[in-house]
């Protein structure tokens, strides 16, 4: 990227337009960080490929704070051209922060004991600048290659587990078979008759409910207030505060 890289990093390291594209990325433009709440974090580290030890730079981290309680760490990866790797680059970027949110500590007297300090989730966003759409991989799931239909023995006992475990009568092969017919040897074929008999189609009605319950939990861990998650929910989702209140108890709040 040469030139356009330095460009970028330059504007996007101030704390103001670092925050307004994370804000705009994760948050749907609600101003949850702050810029004073950011700060400086680690590009740099190493990691042994083959025996040899090689080196990697993130463009852009920071640490999302508030007082001595560190949130998330917070990246940002400028492209220009398309890469289908990307998913898995970002995953190094990301291991390496989690791996060294586990290396012992140093302290004063020269002991080495375990780091204790709370773990905190790391996001990384991809700002691509190129000219052609990209149509290449964004999860990890599209970047790698895996068998469309993975065979798995013990089907039987696989979904009696579910059925007890998640107290769902809908995981039981007397409600996914008929009456003689052979017990499926395999998740996918499960997964078709629970097709046909309209199961997938039923969890659909509680999509919505699932992307509220989703943005609490996300919320919850980057470490948002009850008050300003029901906020975030009643705006982002048309929710008035009794129904928000429902939500927010499900959720465990």
């Amino acid at each position: 990227m040469g030139e356009l890289d330095n460009t970028d990093k330059l504007l996007e390291d101030f704390n103001d337009v670092f925050s307004d594209i994370v804000n705009v990325t994760l948050f749907d433009g609600d101003k949850i960080i702050r810029e004073d709440e950011l700060t400086a974090g680690q590009e740099h580290s190493d990691y042994m490929f083959d025996g040899d030890l090689l080196a990697q730079d993130r463009d852009i981290c920071k640490h999302w704070t508030n007082g001595n309680v560190r949130f998330a760490l917070l990246g940002i990866e400028n492209q220009a051209t398309i890469d289908a790797d990307m998913p898995l680059r970002i995953i190094g970027y990301d291991g390496a922060e989690y791996r060294g949110q586990l290396f012992t500590i140093k302290t004063e007297d020269g002991s080495i004991r375990r780091n204790k300090n709370p773990r905190y989730p790391v996001v990384s966003i991809v700002v691509y600048f190129g000219k052609q759409e990209w149509k290449r991989p964004l999860r990890l799931l599209e970047a790698v290659d895996v068998p469309k239909r993975l065979e798995i023995v013990h089907v039987k006992e696989i979904m009696d587990l579910f059925k007890y475990a998640l107290k769902d009568d809908r995981f039981s092969l007397d409600n996914i078979t008929k009456s003689g017919e052979e017990v499926p040897n395999n998740m996918a074929s499960i997964v078709d008759e629970w097709i046909e008999k309209g199961v997938v189609q039923g969890m659909e009605k509680g999509k919505r409910e699932g992307a509220i319950l989703e943005n609490i939990e996300v919320s919850h861990e980057f470490g948002l207030s009850v008050c300003e998650i029901k906020s975030n929910i009643m705006k982002k989702f048309g929710l008035d505060a009794t129904t928000a209140d429902e939500y927010l108890k499900l959720a465990g709040m």
